[in-house]
């Protein structure tokens, strides 16, 4: 059996939707988590109707404490022998559950990825995609923290459910999913693929990242500081690896570093104490070019080079 897990939180837009998606999909051998994470809408009403009128369907609720905790509430009340995740906005086509069960199981892999396709207002913005084929670990931990191929959300994946024995989810409101993935990738000596079925994550404009794009959380600079950290620690790995993680971080620092107030501040100078504690990987990591080094290793030490000039920041 598969354990799909749904965190919840004011959803009622989507959720329906959700639920129709894996009424219809072609492997039936399944229970659904629905995790109401506190929510004030009509969520908690629809997860009830799914459940009364289907005995696979199974509501938890708590108080409002975040994705990750939803998602580990699931997970500790999961029963099967694989597990899954879908966010309640998403969707999936019939094939989505059976594919990744097949690719799995045939493949004797305790982890299984598909295509992930992003969608935004109906149209095909990008796709996370790889041949069907079986990756080693150092292959896939590449296209993972390369963010090439493989997505770094919990969705999109199966788990042979021992896999993730010990794992939880951290306590954070950003990059938290692809820390947890890592760290169950680890554990696989190889990753099956197949490109035969997709995930499709609806970009929506109340989402977190658009949301973090204004003020992001402290928490990706947290997130980032561990990945680089285990980037460094695994030398058989891509130096784009590095090199990716550095730039993601950078992509929300570098605009902060020109704005006032308080919480931009307190974000560009956590930041600046990663690229310092990271400086000696990123002035020898060959991914980066020399004139980016140049620029990561002022920001670093309090500077900022924009414009063609050179500020304090």
């Amino acid at each position: 059996m598969i354990s799909v897990i749904i965190p919840v939180y004011n959803a009622e837009q989507y959720l329906a939707h959700t639920i129709a998606c894996l009424q219809a999909q072609t492997y039936t051998d399944f229970e659904v988590l629905l995790v109401n994470d506190g929510s004030t809408d009509h969520s908690l009403q629809i997860c009830a109707e799914a459940s009364g009128t289907d005995v696979r369907f199974q509501v938890l609720s708590q108080e409002n404490q975040g994705v990750s905790a939803a998602r580990n509430n699931g997970l500790a009340h999961s029963k099967g022998t694989y597990v899954t995740f879908l966010d309640a906005d998403d969707s999936i086509p019939d094939n989505y559950l059976e594919m990744l069960y097949r690719t799995l199981t045939d493949s004797g892999c305790a982890m299984a990825v598909c295509d992930v396709v992003v969608i935004d207002n109906g149209t095909e913005t990008t796709r996370f995609t790889l041949p069907t084929q079986r990756l080693t670990q150092q292959q896939a931990m590449n296209a993972l923290l390369t963010r090439q191929g493989i997505n770094s959300g919990p969705y999109a994946k199966l788990f042979r459910k021992e896999l993730l024995d010990g794992i939880a989810f951290p306590a954070l409101k950003a990059y938290e999913d692809i820390l947890f993935v890592a760290e169950a990738m680890c554990r696989c000596a190889e990753v099956a693929v197949t490109d035969r079925t997709e995930y499709r994550y609806i970009q929506n404009t109340g989402s977190a990242m658009n949301s973090f794009a204004k003020m992001p959380s402290g928490d990706i600079v947290t997130a980032s500081d561990k990945l680089m950290d285990f980037i460094e620690a695994r030398t058989d790995l891509n130096p784009r690896c590095l090199y990716i993680t550095a730039s993601h971080l950078m992509q929300y620092a570098l605009p902060l570093a020109q704005r006032e107030g308080s919480e931009a501040k307190a974000f560009v100078t956590a930041a600046r104490t990663v690229y310092a504690r990271h400086s000696r990987s990123i002035r020898h990591c060959a991914a980066f070019p020399w004139k980016e080094k140049i620029v990561y290793l002022l920001f670093a030490h309090g500077w900022l080079y924009h414009d063609r000039k050179i500020r304090r920041v």
